[in-house]
């Protein structure tokens, strides 16, 4: 069958088998970013020696090999598919984890989001467009970003 992003010839696993290439945990199932039913490579989000907490807290995606090393607007090619995920990576680790900003930088040395992101993660039973929101803004309140 071919790759609808990558044009490329596919050769699936057996359905469930997951094995070891040159290191990388492979399977089969969707690709995170394109969506693909591939065999597909384990990357950990924040890499390097964030590597073992990202395993830790769950911070990995499946992605094809296509996505994940050899386009160049790969995972490990592109500055701004890493910056996706490092996005990503964080939303999912505040809301799991019940973390604060300070929290994530404390595990993880960086912040990825905006203030509005952070502040609707922080809160989240607070939304723009509900009218408490809007009461706030009509009165001139500080806005949290």
């Amino acid at each position: 069958r071919q790759s609808l992003r990558h044009g490329c010839a596919v050769t699936p696993l057996p359905s469930g088998e997951a094995r070891i290439l040159k290191g990388l945990r492979t399977m089969k199932g969707i690709c995170f970013l394109c969506g693909n039913y591939e065999q597909l490579e384990e990357h950990h989000i924040f890499g390097g020696a964030r590597r073992p907490i990202s395993t830790k807290y769950g911070l990995t995606v499946h992605l094809c090999p296509w996505c994940h090393r050899i386009d160049a607007d790969s995972a490990h090619r592109s500055g701004e598919t890493a910056e996706l995920l490092h996005r990503y990576g964080q939303h999912k680790a505040m809301v799991e984890q019940k973390w604060s900003k300070e929290e994530f930088i404390a595990h993880f040395g960086k912040n990825y989001l905006d203030e509005a992101e952070i502040w609707s993660i922080e809160n989240p039973d607070m939304s723009w467009d509900n009218e408490e929101a809007f009461h706030l803004i009509e009165e001139g309140a500080v806005l949290p970003f």
